[in-house]
């Protein structure tokens, strides 16, 4: 019997495709291989996220439908064993302030276990290795105020924490990946960051002292910039958000 493929086009950004991963079980449920093409720099996705039915390839190369990739298309596709599923553009299709939940929507499946469905694996020795190129030792923050996908990063300056402890700030490093940030994530007296895929690295975590916080305050209202946006059902009771609207 011919193999069924199915393609996914959600290149970027790192959030959105741990979020999906969901979709991703969904589609392999029912039989097929999911072809996932990712920017380059999204390559290693696939030493962590180790489903053997899910295969990250450089979208830059050549595979698999590529012709329908490359088309603007914003509906679903299928044919005889194969289909193609154009998540990067169900905020297209479908209007909601996350645009996360879009995709769900966009899908027709319930959102809500997500977390079931995102699982890495850790890489305790980079885990290490980021530790001790830190210096971390005692008591620290967590601090992150970048948020997009690099070299396009923005930041939320208005993140500031005093609290006696040293602050650690998440700053791009020539070797590390945001998996890498594991250990410290559970080891930081406090953790204050914009709302980023490392959200929901914590959130699968179970991570409980955070502090999230929109990603640029005081430039929208509510209704005005999904980026702003936090969809607090994602994440945690406990964590501390810091936001002009309630979601």
């Amino acid at each position: 019997m011919k193999e069924k493929i199915c393609l996914i086009r959600q290149p970027a950004g790192i959030g959105d495709i741990f979020l999906c991963q969901k979709i991703a079980n969904t589609i392999i449920q029912k039989g097929y291989k999911v072809v996932w093409p990712v920017i380059p720099k999204y390559l290693y996705l696939g030493d962590y996220i180790s489903d053997k039915n899910i295969q990250f390839v450089d979208e830059t190369d050549d595979f698999i439908r590529k012709d329908m990739y490359l088309t603007d298309r914003i509906d679903p596709y299928k044919e005889d064993n194969f289909i193609y599923v154009p998540l990067q553009y169900a905020d297209r299709k479908v209007s909601h302030p996350s645009m996360l939940v879009a995709k769900y929507i966009y899908f027709g499946i319930d959102w809500q276990d997500w977390k079931s469905y995102f699982n890495f694996d850790r890489n305790y020795e980079r885990e290490a290795k980021l530790r001790d190129y830190l210096k971390i030792d005692g008591k620290f923050n967590l601090i992150n105020r970048l948020y997009g996908t690099p070299p396009n990063s923005l930041q939320n300056p208005n993140i500031h924490v005093d609290n006696g402890c040293r602050n650690v700030i998440i700053e791009p490093l020539e070797f590390d990946n945001v998996f890498d940030w594991c250990g410290l994530f559970e080891d930081a007296e406090e953790i204050h960051m914009v709302d980023t895929s490392f959200s929901l690295i914590m959130a699968k975590l179970g991570i409980e002292h955070v502090n999230l916080y929109e990603r640029h305050p005081g430039e929208a209202t509510y209704g005005e910039s999904d980026s702003n946006y936090i969809h607090r059902d994602f994440f945690s009771d406990d964590w501390n958000y810091f936001t002009h609207y309630t979601s």
